[in-house]
C-alpha cells in the first residue's frame, strides 16, 4: 500500500504581518477549491482540520508543491494567512492538514470559517 503525502501545516495564532510580505509563495484557498473539510482527533487528544481540494485544483497544488520544494508556502483564506510552512515534498493527495492543537469547538469554528465566503 502506497501512502500519499499529506501537507501538515501547523496553525499559528498570530498574524505574520509585513515581515513575510515578499517572502515565499501564496496559495489562495477559496470555497470553490474545497471539496471537503473534516475534523479529526490527534494522538494528543486535540483536534485538527483537514481540507480536501476539489479535483480541478489538486493538480495545480501538486505542481505548485513539486516545483517549490524547500520554499515557504502560505495558505491564505479571505485575505488572512491561515498557516505557513516549508514545502517538504510534492503533495499529490490534495489534502491540506491544519494544526493539531484545537479544541472541538475551535475546530468547528475553523471549519465554519473555511466554508464561508
Amino acid at each position: 500500500m502506497r501512502i500519499k503525502p499529506i501537507l501538515i501545516l501547523f496553525a499559528v495564532a498570530a498574524f505574520f504581518g509585513n515581515a513575510y510580505a515578499n517572502d515565499g509563495l501564496d496559495y489562495i484557498l477559496t470555497v470553490d477549491k474545497i471539496k471537503n473539510v473534516s475534523v479529526g482527533k490527534g494522538r494528543n487528544g486535540q483536534y485538527n482540520v483537514s481540507v480536501t481540494l476539489a479535483k480541478p485544483y489538486r493538480e495545480d497544488f501538486k505542481v505548485l508543491t513539486e516545483d517549490n520544494v524547500g520554499k515557504k508556502l502560505r495558505i491564505i483564506h479571505r485575505g488572512k494567512i491561515l498557516v505557513q510552512a516549508i514545502i517538504q515534498s510534492k503533495i499529490d493527495s490534495g489534502i491540506i492538514g491544519f494544526g493539531d492543537s484545537y479544541t472541538a469547538e475551535e475546530a468547528g469554528e475553523y471549519v465554519k470559517n473555511l466554508l464561508s465566503d
